[in-house]
């Protein structure tokens, strides 16, 4: 079923991929493909909002430098590294990737900043991003898309 999912939506499918590709072909094709009629995004709405999210930390962070400043401060309060968020694309799988790893990494200093900015200035927005960083759903999502995505960009 997979494979003809992925051969419907011109999805190249080599059989010498393990499940990590699998996984790949039903929940991140079909997702960014909202356009096909009876499209498995419907079924990954997880998946979909993660990868809304992603884009919509990065903005965050590269539109206001305040931001960008509190979650340095907080990486360097909580002794993380200081991790610059990646700017995902819908046609670049590595980007994503990178992306997803960022956030991974970042997650408690994210969660961290969002709600000290929600605190401090009211943003709803960042109160949205923090709540959606601290639910298991997302966090489950999250972990699970960074190792496969990362299995799938090292072959």
């Amino acid at each position: 079923m997979v494979q003809t999912q992925c051969l419907a939506k011109e999805v190249e499918f080599n059989y010498g991929y393990d499940y990590t590709h699998l996984v790949l072909c039903t929940c991140i094709v079909d997702v960014t493909n909202s356009n096909y009629k009876n499209s498995a995004a419907d079924e990954h709405r997880e998946v979909k909002r993660v990868l809304g999210t992603l884009l919509t930390i990065w903005k965050s962070f590269y539109y206001s430098p305040r931001k960008a400043e509190k979650l340095a401060e907080i990486q360097a309060v909580l002794n993380a590294p200081e991790i610059k968020m990646v700017k995902p694309s819908d046609t670049r799988w590595l980007s994503r990737e990178r992306a997803m790893r960022a956030v991974r990494r970042s997650l408690p200093a994210l969660v961290n900043t969002f709600e000290e900015i929600y605190s401090e200035t009211g943003d709803a927005e960042a109160h949205g991003i923090a709540i959606l960083l601290t639910k298991y759903s997302t966090v489950a999502c999250i972990y699970m898309l960074s190792e496969t995505m990362h299995v799938h960009s090292t072959r």
